[in-house]
């Protein structure tokens, strides 16, 4: 990797590349107000707007990240318990949620969401024609977010109206490693 690099170097002089981890909120605090704003889509299709408009207090977007979550290292799929005890606590304020699904694997979805036998559901992904890009705004506007281990869900609870939205974070990131103190959001409940 490290030839690969110095290569894009030379070929590139006028450019800089950046390697490492930057997950972390503490390095983009400060401007936090223009990175919200450069992240919101410039162009906003009338249907995103129209789904947008149509949310209510009882719908709960939930993220489930399939795809190639089996092939990493670090990472693995959340349990069933997780999602229960969050149901569970959701339950004891409403007992009459509707879950929006968003999804990069619809058909591991789909054999999950049987697993944890949840009721009144629905896998945006599958039945709208979203972008990545619209589906991550969209999850942006919920009450409530249940998040995975990924990229797109943490920026997507991160973009999110803070003071409005109450975002589930799993308690463990990565295989043995709690979330980071650098990922938690004020409005994060840890499950």
């Amino acid at each position: 990797k490290k030839k690969e690099f110095d290569r894009l170097l030379i070929k590139n002089s006028k450019a800089s590349y950046f390697l490492g981890y930057w997950q972390n909120k503490e390095y983009f605090e400060d401007c936090s107000h223009v990175i919200k704003n450069e992240l919101r889509p410039k162009i906003i299709k009338k249907n995103t707007v129209n789904f947008i408009k149509k949310l209510k207090k009882n719908h709960v977007a939930i993220h489930i990240r399939g795809g190639d979550m089996a092939l990493e290292t670090h990472y693995s799929f959340l349990s069933n318990e997780y999602y229960f005890k969050i149901i569970k606590f959701l339950k004891k304020k409403n007992n009459s949620l509707k879950y929006h699904v968003f999804t990069d694997d619809v058909k591991y979805s789909e054999i999950f969401l049987e697993k944890i036998k949840l009721k009144n559901y629905e896998i945006i992904s599958k039945t709208y024609n979203f972008s990545a890009i619209e589906e991550l705004f969209i999850m942006q506007h919920y009450k409530y977010l249940i998040i995975n281990r990924s990229t797109f869900s943490w920026w997507s609870s991160y973009l999110s109206n803070k003071n409005k939205t109450t975002i589930f974070a799993p308690k463990i990131w990565r295989t043995n490693f709690y979330l980071p103190k650098s990922l938690k959001t004020k409005n994060m409940k840890l499950f």
